[in-house]
């Protein structure tokens, strides 16, 4: 955590110079460089894009990943038809840099977008937002033609973070997957511009915490005799949540008064009953959403939205971990935050799986490729890959690269099914996991792989350096908000999602 506070104040001090050297290699090495395009379709040729985002979906809690209970039928169905990519991994375990990195193909370690950096214990954290000099997908879609839009479910996704900079209508509001759904819809019938191909972003918090599934989900996961403190939550929450849906405070009331009690302190773990109803609940959650999901592609294929004009991308910005390394959440970058599901479906893409290593830096080029840019109109900022959506057969194997900030910071290396993490503002020794035969990341190997951690060192130190220069050659370093800065509805919101410790700030008033 002192390395990123550090480096990110360094970042702030420097931000507005220009790298004195010439063209910089990318941070993620050859491998990172995009294709050129073929010559660019002319616009009533280019297909509509969507991305529909899962917010906290982890990869194996889904059908079409290997989980044997009926959360996903609706995306199970549409997987059938898609090219699914089975290994897909977020570049950081919170919304805010997963986001980031999306929109702009970069790595947090660059934009440095995250969900917050703390400082010093007397001082407010940082809640940076993304450089105006970023250039994102969305800027370049619609510099092409494209109408955007983006219908996103609230929390950290806010236009005062940077997020809306390219988005000719934004509407980011927490209510849930099938509110969400039918805003997108309204915008299609009435917004939607005919004439020109859209880009549409939908996001939804549904699988996030708070859990508030409806209870004929609910029924579905879990025990019905269990009857201990967690179903209490949900029942006092979910009562709460149907009553005030939309009202100002509902969400931080949804945690505080059910959820906090009920769930063990920092560092203590849930009764073995008590974790598989909350395990339960987040199961219900993603039955909620995949039914808004099923919903979804129901009405755009009545009004003509389908695979032969449109370019879907269903994925999540990270994952939940349920105590599988001790904690429960989305702060660390073990397997659970950070495997997601990774789909398309459209115009010119196969049917299959892919094995080969994906990230969420290659979603930017790769649409832009897919929407017909040509090489000249691509920005140079970015990191990531042109995904070649019309085989199965895998691409080179690349070294994907994943962090997570707070409360402590992590950094992941994987190498093919070789992974490693590293701490490096503490004490804890790096460890080492084989994925392929351990995918739970259950026996640290770094004792027998010291070689392996020995030889990555110069790669990792490149890196990192050539981030830092990255950053400063396209001058990305991000904007600040601290706490007074923000909205008392802005700080709810940080408070509610787990983000901030709400005894840090209690002496504030609500009007700073």
């Amino acid at each position: 955590m002192k390395f990123l506070r550090d480096r990110f104040l360094l970042a702030l001090a420097l931000g507005g110079i220009l790298s004195a050297c010439g063209e910089s290699p990318a941070p993620g090495g050859s491998d990172s460089s995009t294709q050129e395009s073929s010559a660019p379709l002319r616009a009533d040729e280019r297909p509509n894009i969507l991305i529909f985002l899962m917010d906290t979906q982890r990869a194996d809690y889904l059908g079409m990943y290997g989980h044997e209970a009926p959360t996903s039928p609706s995306l199970d169905a549409f997987a059938e038809e898609s090219l699914v990519f089975d290994r897909a991994f977020a570049p950081a375990s919170s919304t805010s840099p997963s986001h980031a990195s999306l929109f702009t193909s970069t790595y947090p370690r660059i934009h440095g977008v995250w969900n917050r950096v703390p400082r010093g214990e007397d001082e407010e954290p940082i809640f940076p937002a993304l450089s105006q000099r970023a250039i994102t997908l969305a800027e370049v879609l619609a510099e092409v033609g494209y109408q955007t839009a983006a219908i996103a479910d609230g929390g950290n996704l806010q236009e005062n973070r940077g997020f809306a900079q390219g988005f000719q209508t934004w509407d980011s509001k927490f209510l849930g997957a099938d509110n969400r759904v039918d805003r997108a819809l309204q915008w299609l019938d009435q917004e939607r511009k005919p004439d020109q191909p859209f880009f549409l972003f939908l996001h939804t918090y549904q699988v996030h915490t708070p859990y508030v599934p409806a209870p004929e989900h609910v029924e579905r996961f879990a025990d019905p005799n269990y009857q201990g403190p967690l179903r209490a939550a949900w029942q006092g929450a979910r009562d709460h949540w149907v009553a005030n849906l939309g009202m100002k405070g509902a969400i931080r009331k949804l945690q505080g008064d059910y959820y906090r009690p009920a769930l063990p302190e920092e560092g203590e773990f849930p009764e073995p009953e008590d974790l598989r109803f909350l395990q339960a609940l987040y199961q219900a959650e993603i039955r909620q959403m995949d039914t808004a999901f099923g919903r979804l592609i129901g009405e755009l294929k009545a009004r003509g939205i389908d695979r032969s004009n449109t370019l879907f991308l269903l994925t999540s910005d990270h994952g939940e971990e349920f105590w599988e390394h001790g904690k429960y959440g989305h702060h660390q970058i073990y397997e659970s935050t950070a495997h997601i599901p990774f789909l398309v479906q459209g115009p010119g893409t196969v049917t299959g799986r892919r094995a080969d290593p994906v990230d969420l830096l290659d979603v930017m080029p790769t649409l832009l490729y897919w929407g017909g840019l040509d090489a000249d109109s691509l920005p140079p900022s970015m990191l990531g890959r042109v995904l070649d959506f019309g085989t199965t057969d895998p691409a080179a194997a690349h070294t994907i690269i994943g962090e997570s900030n707070w409360p402590e910071h992590q950094l992941s290396w994987r190498e093919g099914e070789r992974k490693a993490m590293f701490f490096p503002d503490s004490e804890r020794a790096p460890e080492v996991y084989e994925l392929a035969q351990d995918p739970g990341e259950k026996q640290d190997l770094a004792s027998r792989q010291a070689a392996w951690l020995e030889a990555i060192q110069p790669a990792k130190q490149a890196w990192e350096d050539k981030a830092a220069d990255w950053q400063l050659e396209h001058q990305l370093a991000p904007g600040v908000r601290d706490w007074k800065r923000l909205s008392e509805e802005e700080r709810n919101l940080m408070i509610d999602l787990g983000y901030v410790d709400p005894e840090e700030f209690a002496d504030e008033s609500d009007g700073d």
